[in-house]
């Protein structure tokens, strides 16, 4: 039995640690530079979903080592890229600017085809402005924001109005009071946007393409969608205006929106506003004067506060808009260079004629 022992010595050990060994290489299974192209795929999702398909279907015939290290590369770049467009997808929805979010949501075009034949030959009833001219009459408010809003009386609140001046084949020019633009966008500047809302529900983001100089007046600009049917809204000159005449104002008076009321015109102004006894509230500023012709004779700017001054009754103003047809006194965006020079060869005012006193019943 002791000749089936094995004896190890301890020249055995000297004669094993002597034997030359072969390095073994290690190489990695995915390639640096793939692995550093393969990374920029994080920035764009749809194609690292392509790469990560096609290159576990090419690698079905490599050993399991290969295959496995390839998938865990993959699986982290997909993992990776969700983390990130996740994170910048909340970032954009919590710091993009208002602005930019309020271009995205609302359309941009209007669409108005059916225009009243103006001026009227005949005196117009309340019941006719009302019909013929509320459709052109807009709500004012914050771009991307609903138009009305609910108040304290339990009705609705509109920031201001504005009135149709011009419509072309391409767009619609509306006027309205330059401290309306002021209180939306924090500025009255050329290219500030702002939302409007006709009678019918449309929507959409006007322009500012014009600043008068000194009245309290601002122009508005909304593209059109295709369109033949042409509109220039006839206006009135101020000095043709007389005391005593019957005028109608379209507005939002705290938020009860298209409402139309009467008065007579009280007073004349310095050189461009107008006393009116029209009742007029907040919510009307910026919305149009029409007379019984249904001709534009101003627009509303203000109302006497009577918190401030308790004695103040019906005390209303609104400034002429017959510098719509003299492009010399506003500051103009090329938009509303080429729409107020439209309209002023358009308009039956443009040629240098005055109206006619307005037709007797």
């Amino acid at each position: 039995m002791e000749s089936d022992k094995i004896t190890i010595t301890t020249a055995d050990f000297e004669d094993m640690d002597s034997s030359p060994r072969t390095p073994v290489a290690c190489v990695p299974p995915i390639p640096l530079w793939w692995r550093l192209l393969s990374a920029l795929l994080i920035l764009c999702p749809p194609v690292l979903f392509i790469v990560t398909i096609v290159g576990l279907t090419t690698l079905r015939r490599r050993d399991l080592l290969v295959r496995h290290a390839y998938t865990v590369h993959y699986c982290c770049l997909l993992l990776a890229s969700g983390i990130i467009w996740t994170l910048v997808a909340f970032a954009l929805a919590i710091w993009m600017p208002s602005t930019l979010l309020d271009r995205i949501s609302v359309t941009s075009t209007l669409s108005i085809n059916t225009f009243p034949q103006l001026p009227s030959d005949n005196i117009l009833s309340g019941k006719d402005i009302a019909r013929q001219l509320s459709p052109l009459v807009v709500v004012v408010h914050h771009a991307g924001h609903h138009a009305l809003f609910s108040s304290d009386r339990g009705g609705k609140q509109a920031c201001g109005a504005g009135a149709l001046a011009l419509a072309t084949h391409d767009g619609y020019l509306l006027v309205t009071s330059r401290h309306v633009v002021d209180a939306l966008s924090g500025r009255s500047g050329i290219g500030e946007i702002v939302g409007v809302t006709l009678q019918d529900g449309q929507e959409a983001h006007a322009t500012v393409v014009g600043i008068h100089r000194s009245l309290d007046l601002a122009l508005l600009w909304v593209p059109r969608k295709q369109a033949n049917t042409e509109y220039v809204q006839p206006i009135r000159s101020f000095k043709t205006i007389e005391v005593g005449e019957q005028v109608f104002v379209i507005g939002h008076p705290e938020g009860l929106e298209f409402s139309i009321s009467s008065g007579l015109i009280a007073q004349k102004r310095g050189t461009g506003l107008i006393q009116m006894s029209a009742p007029v509230s907040p919510g009307n500023s910026g919305g149009p004067v029409y007379d019984t012709n249904g001709r534009l004779l101003a627009i509303v700017q203000s109302v006497f506060d009577k918190t401030k001054r308790p004695n103040a009754e019906n005390l209303n103003f609104a400034v002429r808009v017959d510098d719509l047809l003299n492009s010399d006194v506003w500051i103009l965006a090329k938009k509303g260079h080429t729409a107020i020079a439209s309209l002023s060869s358009k308009s039956p005012s443009g040629s240098n004629r005055t109206y006619l006193p307005e037709t007797k019943r």
